[in-house]
């Protein structure tokens, strides 16, 4: 069982990965190498840090994202003059606080993740199914003889 869960979170954290290049969220590529997977004999975790779901859903208005991050996209993403990076991202950080994200306000698609994971999990119902079809067919011809 427990290499039908690592076949999947291989699958899973593979989709979400390309979800992230084919919604052109790759810059550093911190966000998408931090996602991660563990299969256990019972089950499947897939884990990202919190920021990854501003990815998602967006980030509405109200408050300033962190700065740091938002000075690391600008200078992997914009390539703005020198000297002015430290600007570039704080007139970003300021539109996020007041508008809210591109993502959060529909103009943008964010990370579906559901659609990504849909074919890890149909791998995970079908290969646990047919483990416990051989079980079964195994302890049926054992009562057999």
């Amino acid at each position: 069982m427990r290499d039908i869960y690592k076949a999947a979170g291989r699958s899973a954290v593979a989709s979400i990965k390309r979800e992230f290049t084919d919604k052109r969220l790759v810059n550093t590529g911190r966000s998408m190498r931090s996602v991660k997977w563990a299969a256990f004999d019972d089950g499947l975790s897939i884990y990202w840090p919190p920021h990854v779901w501003a990815l998602m859903n967006g980030r509405k208005p109200g408050k300033r994202p962190p700065f740091e991050d938002i000075l690391e996209w600008v200078k992997g993403k914009l390539s703005p003059p020198p000297g002015k990076e430290w600007f570039v991202a704080d007139r970003i950080c300021s539109k996020i606080a007041r508008y809210g994200t591109q993502i959060y306000r529909g103009d943008r698609k964010g990370l579906d993740v559901e659609a990504a994971l849909s074919g890890s999990a149909k791998m995970v119902r079908d290969g646990v199914a047919g483990a416990y079809k051989k079980k079964i067919h195994h302890k049926i011809i054992q009562a057999w003889h």
